[in-house]
């Protein structure tokens, strides 16, 4: 017999929080969840899903915790007893950093609490559609099985690249969720000679979230890792992130490219919009070879956009299910028939690298 409810497990050392989203998810006009757990650290987590093997569909846990904080315990809990896990982080930068990082031990995803100004029903919907897609399609084996690198031969680094006064080739990203794990691992493949720049749009809460997954790839990929900001070229050895709560564009001026916000309204519900990326890079039409990845992530983000890439001759690739944590975007990518490439998370950058390096590369602007 099917489930009508998913089974949700609230995780969080204030009783006022517990009661509050107990009562916002009965609320729920779809009656999508039933509140089968309410505990207040993590250790106490660990042995509710042990109690209740296979019958917790997911948990929103708090980072901050007595006992066991909402990190330590996601570490065990993908170790021992896996289920989908969204983080319910404060506004801090540490609670940032920790989301981030208990992602990269298997979180699903990052939801922001809500700050002095804001109540839990401005929300209501992030929580509602990130608790469903998380508990029936995030696929736990990927988010706990740590994908090695793989390093292609066509290019060569040995220690951080230097900033390019060029851009030869533009690569443009799209992930959201799964994404942060997801692109750790694919940058890992990036080699420090690789003639392009690239832009990514990751859907995230604002705040500081975004600026903690650029730090922290900054500290391991050989290119530069930054926020992009309103104006600055895009060259070559720099990947540029969009912040959070604005569109993220791009226009010519002068012979160089340029990374441009606007107000503009959300797409699909995303601001920034892989899709608004896509489209002004088809719109602008660079003087360089396009590449284009969509990556994990719920929804249909950035799929209107492939079609007005391929028309500028864009290379466009999608990550196979065989690696994403919810296999969404990509699969709504495909759908469009304007897709080249499907190909795991850890190979899409030597797949690009690849189509570069040939001598007549096909996707050359002429």
């Amino acid at each position: 017999m099917k489930k009508n409810k998913l089974n949700v497990m609230l995780v969080d050392d204030s009783f006022i929080i517990r009661v509050i989203l107990k009562d916002l998810l009965e609320e729920d006009p779809q009656k999508r969840f039933n509140v089968l757990e309410r505990v207040d650290n993590g250790e106490k987590a660990l042995y509710a899903i042990k109690a209740h093997m296979g019958e917790i569909d997911v948990v929103i846990m708090d980072i901050e915790m007595p006992v066991m904080n909402g990190l330590e315990a996601v570490k065990k809990i993908m170790k021992e007893c896996p289920v989908p896990i969204v983080m319910f982080s404060s506004l801090t930068k540490r609670g940032a950093q920790e989301s981030i990082e208990a992602m990269r031990y298997g979180a699903v995803d990052v939801i922001a609490k809500p700050d002095g100004n804001r109540h839990m029903s401005a929300i209501r919907e992030e929580i509602y559609n990130k608790l469903e897609y998380a508990g029936k399609y995030a696929n736990v084996k990927n988010l706990r099985t740590p994908l090695a690198p793989v390093r292609t031969p066509d290019f060569s680094f040995t220690t951080k690249r230097n900033a390019s006064n060029k851009l030869s080739n533009l690569i443009v990203i799209g992930s959201s969720t799964g994404g942060p794990n997801a692109l750790r691992t694919m940058f890992s493949t990036l080699p420090a000679e690789t003639p392009a720049g690239i832009i990514v749009v990751q859907h995230m809460p604002q705040g500081p979230f975004v600026k903690s997954i650029a730090d922290r790839l900054d500290e391991t990929v050989p290119f530069r890792v930054k926020i992009a900001e309103e104006g600055e070229i895009v060259e070559d050895g720099t990947i540029y992130f969009a912040d959070a709560g604005k569109q993220l564009g791009v226009k010519k001026e002068r012979g160089n490219l340029l990374c441009h916000y606007t107000d503009d309204d959300p797409i699909t519900g995303h601001k920034p919009s892989v899709t608004y990326l896509f489209e002004s890079v088809a719109n602008e039409n660079p003087d360089v070879p396009v590449y284009s990845i969509v990556a994990t992530g719920m929804g249909s983000d950035g799929a209107r956009g492939l079609q007005p890439l391929k028309q500028i001759g864009s290379t466009n690739l999608v990550e196979s299910p065989d690696t994403t944590v919810i296999y969404g975007m990509p699969r709504k990518a495909k759908e469009t028939g304007f897709s080249d490439y499907e190909e795991r998370i850890e190979q899409l950058i030597p797949r690009i690298c690849d189509l570069i390096s040939k001598p007549n590369n096909t996707t050359s602007k002429r």
